[in-house]
C-alpha cells in the first residue's frame, strides 16, 4: 500500500515540475531565447522518461516530436489550417516535420 502512495506522489510531483518547465520555456521563447526554451523542454522530457509519467496532451503540441525543440508560431514553426481534412498542420522550422491535429467546428445551438 505504501508503494502505491509513493508512486502517486512521484507522478504528481513530476507532472507539476513538467508544467513548471513548460511555462519557463514559454517565457524564454517570448523573450527570444529559444536555446534556453529547448533546454527546458529537454529537461521536462527527461523527467517524463525517468518517472514514466506521460506529458499532458495540451503540452505535447508545444514541442516538435522529431527534434524536441519548443515550437513558437511565426518564429520556428509554421501553422496552417487544412479545411479540407479539418485539421491544423504545424511544420517545424528546424527539422521540417509536419504534425497534424484535428479540429471540429462548433455546432450551432438550436433555439
Amino acid at each position: 500500500m505504501a508503494r502505491r502512495n509513493d508512486r502517486r506522489k512521484r507522478e504528481d510531483i513530476s507532472a507539476e515540475r513538467i508544467e513548471i518547465l513548460f511555462t519557463l520555456a514559454e517565457k524564454e521563447a517570448v523573450s527570444g531565447d529559444l536555446g534556453q526554451a529547448n533546454y527546458y523542454v529537454k529537461s521536462a522530457r527527461d523527467i517524463c522518461t525517468r518517472t514514466k509519467t506521460p506529458i499532458p496532451g495540451f503540452l505535447k503540441r508545444k514541442f516538435c516530436g522529431g527534434c524536441g525543440h519548443f515550437l513558437k508560431p511565426g518564429v520556428n514553426c509554421r501553422t496552417r489550417l487544412d479545411s479540407r481534412h479539418k485539421r491544423v498542420e504545424v511544420t517545424c522550422g528546424d527539422c521540417g516535420r509536419v504534425s497534424h491535429y484535428p479540429y471540429v467546428r462548433e455546432k450551432k445551438e438550436e433555439g
